[in-house]
């Protein structure tokens, strides 16, 4: 009996503990993290539901197949940077922290200052956004930063290729030669997390490399930031 209480203590005592880490994992980052994508479906079902609106309707004005966001959602796909800036744009926020979060306008590090404060969803403004089309510009950037580097298409897909999380690294998720050429060609929008590889790759932030959006000051506290 003596022992039983013990143990019933020790659980007691560790639910309390859990309970405080997890108030504070949402204001602290600490160790090692995923990247920065891999939070898209979270905050798309988090913005879709906070708007009250249907994956159908959602689909209606993003021209997005609903479908194709009801996947996003469940993680079973990964956008390309194209179809994440129309949805992003149907619900009025920045493109930017839709695809990769508000660590998404810094080259990514995989440690952070503990001291950074992670911030809430965005308000949602259905259909007071634009779609800018941003992400056609990303060609561009990647082939200027290829060559500035002095890579190979090959040798960045290659660098690249070992960016991504061993989870995804599949023969359908792998980047090769191929998708850094097309990439460069504008045959195709790279998808969500082949891109911030390629940002990873050549060192800087997934969203200059997608959008444009140049780095801002790093950001205690507050909203991300909403689309223009």
């Amino acid at each position: 009996m003596l022992n039983q209480e013990k143990t019933n203590r020790a659980a007691a005592s560790d639910g309390k503990l859990t309970s405080k880490r997890s108030a504070v994992a949402d204001l602290v980052t600490r160790g090692r993290k995923n990247p920065l994508w891999m939070g898209l479906p979270r905050r798309l079902l988090h913005l879709r539901e906070g708007a009250g609106l249907t994956l159908m309707e959602l689909g209606e004005i993003a021209s997005v197949a609903h479908s194709t966001i009801r996947n996003i959602e469940l993680g079973r796909t990964s956008p390309g940077i194209d179809t994440a800036e129309r949805i992003a744009a149907a619900l009025g926020v920045s493109p930017c922290w839709f695809a990769f979060g508000p660590e998404g306008d810094s080259p990514f590090r995989q440690k952070l200052p503990q001291s950074r404060l992670i911030p809430g969803d965005p308000d949602v403004r259905v259909g007071l956004c634009d779609f800018m089309a941003r992400y056609q510009g990303c060609s561009a950037r990647v082939q200027a930063l290829r060559q500035e580097k002095g890579f190979t298409l090959r040798g960045l897909a290659e660098l690249a290729n070992k960016r991504m999380t061993r989870r995804h690294k599949t023969r359908t998720s792998a980047i090769s030669y191929q998708v850094v050429y097309n990439t460069e060609a504008g045959r195709n929008a790279p998808r969500v997390d082949t891109l911030e590889a390629i940002a990873l790759a050549l060192d800087v932030s997934a969203c200059f490399l997608a959008y444009g959006e140049e780095p801002t000051s790093e950001v205690a506290a507050g909203d991300p930031p909403k689309a223009a």
